[in-house]
């Protein structure tokens, strides 16, 4: 709210009401997409559990193709806007015409912003898929470790004309601790914006 009589010269004070936003948020949806068919979704957000901002989000997704059920719980740390942990699990069930599969998955993290901008995330997840492909059935089972790093960098980040955004993740897991198999994985990101002429001129690097 502007207090134009107490304006002096170029700056007028302005006084700002806060209210919290609703604790409870739904939402619901129906579409169609030429890979799944019709489909409706459904979502929960309890935005404060408690006092010390505890969070709870779900949703729902069904479709004669693929439909699927997640829950995740995020607790805020010693500083709530740069530090948190993250506990969520979910249920995917897909069926084509070549493959059947049902996925179950436990994942946590641990979110952590630097000083610097740099956001550090160290995860765990484990899955356990049983598939059937061409009436071969198995079941595949993995625990990952995962850390990634992130940053961005805009002069406007709802519409930026220039800036950078960066990522990089690696995890694994071993036969040796609740998998199936042995593997590293690496994958990495980079993108930029740049004035050009009346628009922006965009490149990414994966």
């Amino acid at each position: 709210s502007p207090q134009l009589s107490q304006a002096n010269q170029a700056a007028v004070p302005v006084i700002i009401s806060l209210v919290p936003r609703a604790r409870n948020a739904w939402s619901t949806g129906i579409g169609f997409t030429t890979d799944t068919g019709p489909r409706v979704r459904a979502a929960y957000e309890n935005r404060y559990i408690n006092t010390i901002g505890h969070h709870l989000n779900s949703d729902l997704a069904l479709s004669p193709v693929r439909s699927q059920i997640n829950v995740g719980y995020v607790i805020p740390l010693s500083d709530p806007v740069k530090e948190s942990v993250s506990i969520g699990t979910g249920y995917v069930t897909e069926s084509t015409d070549t493959f059947d599969s049902d996925r179950f998955k436990i994942e946590t993290a641990y979110r952590r912003e630097s000083d610097s901008g740099w956001l550090e995330t160290y995860s765990i997840d484990f899955l356990r898929d049983d598939f059937t492909i061409d009436l071969q059935q198995d079941i595949v089972t993995l625990t990952m470790l995962g850390f990634s790093l992130s940053k961005t960098q805009a002069d406007d980040l709802i519409f930026p004309s220039k800036g950078w955004h960066l990522f990089g993740q690696v995890r694994g897991a071993s036969d040796a601790i609740v998998s199936d198999t042995t593997f590293v994985q690496f994958y990495g990101s980079a993108k930029g914006i740049i004035n050009f002429g009346p628009g922006r001129f965009l490149g990414k690097l994966e």
